[in-house]
């Protein structure tokens, strides 16, 4: 790696520690943070400079990973933008999350019978039937 190139990087890991120190000033929850930036050094990483939005635009083209890694990057860029000031139109990313699998009631029943186990099976079944979370559930004591 030539001096340019080290440059260019501690440059980039320089504005991407000043961004994560704006975004934690401005009260954003850290694990918001700490998701923009793995999505900005990635960018990085593929060899896109963040001063730079036809470089980022042009590793957004080339980068080949599900839409909803590329709708995250594209967010954690714009935002990254607005703190620094730099003009950018986002790029569009037609990305629609999936719903998430819902199982019957006769499913849970059937998977619930399956359980090996008494214990497992109890807290399944009052997880089923109640509808609380097992934290909720861990929090019952015995009378």
């Amino acid at each position: 790696m030539n001096a340019t190139e080290l440059k260019t990087v501690a440059g980039d890991e320089g504005r991407i520690a000043q961004y994560e120190w704006k975004c934690k000033k401005r009260g954003n929850q850290q694990n918001t943070i700490d998701e923009r930036k793995y999505h900005l050094k990635d960018l990085v990483k593929e060899g896109a400079d963040l001063n730079d939005t036809e470089s980022v635009e042009t590793v957004l083209a080339l980068k080949g990973c599900p839409t909803a890694t590329k709708w995250l990057t594209v967010n954690a860029y714009r935002s990254y933008c607005k703190m620094f000031g730099i003009q950018w139109e986002k790029i569009r990313v037609k990305y629609q999350p999936k719903m998430p699998y819902i199982p019957t009631e006769q499913e849970c029943l059937i998977f619930i019978a399956g359980l090996s186990g008494k214990t497992v099976s109890i807290v399944c079944k009052t997880l089923f039937e109640t509808g609380c979370r097992i934290g909720e559930l861990h929090q019952i004591e015995r009378t």
